[in-house]
């Protein structure tokens, strides 16, 4: 599960879920796309809201960024 203040990854499981999450999103710093299409690696402040992101159509995994698309930060 993820932890406030972690690096995230979010997994779109409906089209445009990613988009629709982030658009009202507060306390969110997207660091990187992710690897999966449509999908973000980001870091939240505060609590993960996990059951908003599951019904908006997104699974949020808690994870090192290394493993969420390599590299830096973008």
């Amino acid at each position: 599960m993820p932890r406030a203040g972690s690096t995230v990854f979010l997994i779109p499981v409906v089209p445009h879920g990613v988009a629709r999450l982030m658009h009202d999103a507060r306390g969110v710093t997207v660091l990187r796309a992710g690897w999966i299409s449509g999908s973000l690696v980001v870091r939240i402040d505060g609590n993960v809201p996990v059951m908003a992101m599951l019904r908006a159509g997104v699974v949020p995994m808690g994870a090192p960024a290394v493993f969420c698309g390599g590299g830096a930060a973008q």
